[in-house]
């Protein structure tokens, strides 16, 4: 058996006796989340507030980049615009 093989062999023994392992973890209180407990309370508005503050992060960046977009379409409007005029102007 070569390094790798029985890297993935320990490996996979590792993950099937977590598997079979399951009901001896358990999770502390707070993670478990115990109903009306002011700790999980507390750690739900923290996940929202986190999550607010993402995805508010994220729509800015994605409303920048639709302003900048448009603009960039409407200045390369302009400019095409501009030049078919001229292009009509010197053939006069």
């Amino acid at each position: 058996m070569t390094r790798m093989s029985r890297s993935i062999v320990l490996f996979i023994a590792v993950i099937v006796a977590l598997a079979i392992s399951g009901e001896s973890i358990h999770a502390c209180a707070t993670c478990f989340g115990a109903e009306g407990s002011p700790q999980t309370q507390a750690m739900n508005a923290a996940i929202i507030t986190m999550l607010g503050v993402t995805y508010t992060l994220f729509m800015g960046i994605a409303a920048t980049g639709y302003f900048l977009w448009r603009r960039s379409l409407a200045n390369s409007a302009n400019s095409l615009l501009e030049d078919t005029e001229e292009g009509i102007n010197t053939h006069d």
